[in-house]
């Protein structure tokens, strides 16, 4: 048996899950896409996830000129953080500031487990 190429592979496991959940839109919903639809969508969220897979390489300049920025009046700002573990889990995090900057809220969460393979 041949070695299935990678990018195959992919392929088919992405077109295998927007099967399955146009299937559930469609059973649910009564939503339903044209076959040749629902491949080209599939290949485009692929596409994209892979674009966004790739590290930005910013400048540390760049990086040192990034700030909060104030919200409208009346607004509020929502900053947000996730990591991954080495040693398994992942960490997020949320705080919300007013137009002002003052605290509003924040909170963490620490979520246990193996991720990935």
């Amino acid at each position: 048996m041949d070695k299935v190429d990678e990018s195959m592979l992919e392929e088919w496991v992405v077109l295998l899950w927007f099967l399955w959940k146009e299937r559930n839109a469609h059973m649910f919903n009564g939503v339903k896409l044209e076959e040749s639809e629902i491949a080209s969508r599939a290949h485009f969220l692929l596409e994209d996830y892979k674009k966004h897979q790739e590290p930005e390489e910013m400048p540390l300049a760049q990086l040192a000129q990034t700030r909060w920025r104030r919200p409208p009046l009346g607004h509020h700002s929502i900053a947000t953080d996730a990591a991954v573990f080495p040693e398994g889990g992942a960490g997020l995090g949320v705080i919300v500031r007013d137009s002002d900057g003052s605290f509003i809220l924040a909170a963490a969460k620490r979520i246990r487990g193996r991720l990935g393979t």
